[in-house]
């Protein structure tokens, strides 16, 4: 599986995760102060090669710093 990571505001991906099972990223677009909401949806190619998607995970609210 691999996972894309969200961001609020319609949720705007923020990266594709291949690799490894901890997803650690840091976003340089926030503004310090205010709140974020984040988001991982798992996806895989089926045999077709069509990415199938999973649910999103519930949102994570992180503060930039």
């Amino acid at each position: 599986f691999r996972r894309v990571l969200f961001r609020s505001s319609g949720y705007t991906k923020l990266a594709t995760i291949t690799k490894g099972s901890t997803v650690k990223l840091t976003d340089k677009t926030v503004k310090a102060g205010k709140k974020y909401y984040y988001k991982v949806r798992a996806y895989k190619a089926n045999e077709a090669g069509v990415d199938v998607y999973a649910a999103y995970s519930a949102a994570k609210a992180v503060k930039a710093k």
